[in-house]
């Protein structure tokens, strides 16, 4: 069963508020210099992971998508925010392997 969640499905309650998970997203994604584009759209960009086996708890996912044939591969990195500590616990690369960056 797929716990991820597009904004139109999300039936839980959180801490964020989308708006407040894409700003957040979008300055670490400069802070840190990561590949990708962040989609300008909150629909686009930002998914809910209702259990995240890493964080333990809700976890935001906000997508940055890759140019064409850059990577094998995903064609996205995923920038993993935590609901209830409000700041980003890891960075999921195009291979799926978590980054853990400051």
């Amino acid at each position: 069963m797929n716990h991820f969640c597009k904004l139109c499905d999300i039936k839980i309650k959180t801490i964020m508020l989308p708006r407040e998970v894409y700003k957040l997203a979008k300055k670490f994604h400069k802070e840190n210099n990561l590949i990708g584009r962040i989609p300008n759209t909150l629909d686009e960009a930002i998914y809910l992971d209702e259990r995240n086996h890493i964080t333990k708890d809700v976890t935001w996912m906000v997508r940055a998508v890759l140019a064409e044939n850059q990577f094998e591969g995903m064609d996205e990195i995923t920038i993993m925010i935590s609901d209830i500590d409000k700041k980003v616990c890891y960075v999921l690369d195009h291979n799926g392997i978590p980054m853990y960056l400051k």
